[in-house]
């Protein structure tokens, strides 16, 4: 299809509110001065200028389009690219070190003809570590590592800065559109590990990332970390959903229960603790589920249908302490901002 030597990459980019940060990842993207790159951001009805900043690009290809949530838009943009080796999924609020394509190039030239994921290297804007693959513990949350040499088992690729074969996006049959916001990333690589696709690290090559830019907290950063109701909402909600899906029967029956008890201890803490907002997201997480769990279990006998690989060889990458306790007794609790 393209030139082996020189990979096409498609960058796509998800845009909200995102004026501040955006003109500063695609100036990135464009300083790189690679002929087979091409761009396509998708805003989802920014309200600031954030179009405004776009329209001084003329080399992109930009789609406006109701917010439907990041899993939706990114879907329909690849919908878009007729040709092209790779996808590159970045955020907003990013920007790629200079060389980054030199750095990623003989990555995308080795597994060019294979199913993969590679990982890039994240870095916040200051060049502290932030991750190059994240683990997550049996029951869906997120274990982040201090540094690459913490990193002992990556079980998913942040979405921030994700690069995939074309075909492998294809396989997997893109991002649940569901989900609209936050944890389509583990979801995605959850249904790689079922269909035996691999992920490759590619620690040399920088993505620099804000993390929260359009929506702030979500990140650990100098051993602490801010999040929002918003996020734990979305969080439990879609955490719970690839629970369902993604696990066998058999998992389910005896995991499912543990993580429900310890949810209800979750809600009960922060009663406890005077804050019932917090508590209320778990309740709307479990709620929404319910309501959709028609939808819910028809992708699950889709993706169970499809599986290659059994829970026993994928829990082997996960962590088996809870990730939210190791969390806790690390750093404390969090600090929830109000939306």
């Amino acid at each position: 299809m393209n030139d082996i030597a020189n990979p096409k990459i498609v960058a796509i980019i998800v845009t909200y509110n995102s004026e501040q940060f955006i003109g500063t990842c695609l100036d990135s993207l464009l300083s790189e001065g690679y002929d087979n790159l091409e761009i396509l951001v998708v805003d989802n009805d920014s309200k600031d200028k954030t179009i405004d900043v776009l329209a001084d690009y003329k080399n992109i290809i930009l789609i406006k389009r109701p917010n439907e949530g990041f899993g939706r838009s990114a879907n329909l943009a690849t919908e878009v690219v007729h040709e092209s080796d790779y996808i590159f999924f970045l955020n907003p609020d990013t920007k790629i070190e200079i060389g980054f394509i030199n750095s990623i190039k003989p990555y995308l030239i080795k597994y060019l003809n294979e199913n993969v994921i590679i990982i890039p290297q994240q870095q916040t804007f200051n060049k502290e570590f932030l991750t190059c693959g994240n683990g997550m513990d049996i029951f869906g949350f997120s274990r982040w590592y201090q540094s690459i040499d913490e990193i002992n088992k990556v079980f998913y690729a942040d979405g921030a800065a994700l690069v995939i074969t074309k075909r492998a996006f294809e396989k997997l049959g893109g991002f649940d559109p569901d989900y609209f916001m936050f944890h389509e990333d583990v979801d995605l690589s959850w249904k790689a590990h079922l269909l035996g696709i691999h992920f490759i690290q590619a620690q040399d090559a920088i993505v620099y990332h804000w993390s929260g830019g359009c929506l702030e907290g979500g990140a650990l950063k100098n051993g602490k970390l801010t999040t929002s109701t918003t996020r734990r909402y979305f969080g439990e909600r879609n955490c719970l959903t690839s629970l369902l899906k993604n696990y066998s029967s058999f998992t389910l029956i005896w995991l499912l229960p543990i993580s429900v008890i310890m949810n209800l201890c979750e809600m009960i803490f922060f009663l406890i603790l005077l804050k019932p907002k917090i508590s209320l997201c778990y309740i709307r997480a479990y709620m929404w589920n319910l309501s959709n769990l028609k939808c819910i279990l028809i992708k699950r006998r889709e993706i169970q249908n499809k599986r290659v690989v059994p829970d026993k060889e994928i829990m082997e990458k996960m962590c088996w302490t809870s990730a939210k306790i190791r969390l806790f007794l690390g750093i404390g609790l969090p600090k929830f901002i109000s939306h």
